[in-house]
């Protein structure tokens, strides 16, 4: 009794640690993505004439547009 206790202790934990993910499942390799590099803490905008220096508004939807932080 005591070995099948035992036996489903390491079954358990070995299958949860097998699901953890790697944390970088959310990449889509098949589209583009940009960084912005910030200098300084703090609020910063970003307005269409800045945008439209670097990036075609005209093709881009901004329901697709995301924005992440530290990743």
């Amino acid at each position: 009794m005591r070995r099948l206790v035992i036996l489903v202790i390491l079954s358990l934990t070995v299958l949860s640690l097998k699901s953890q993910s790697y944390g970088n499942e959310w990449i889509n390799f098949s589209q583009q993505y940009y960084k912005l590099p910030i200098f300084k803490e703090g609020i910063y905008r970003l307005d269409s004439t800045t945008l439209a220096n670097y990036f075609n508004l005209t093709t881009i939807n901004p329901k697709n547009v995301q924005v992440f932080l530290k990743g």
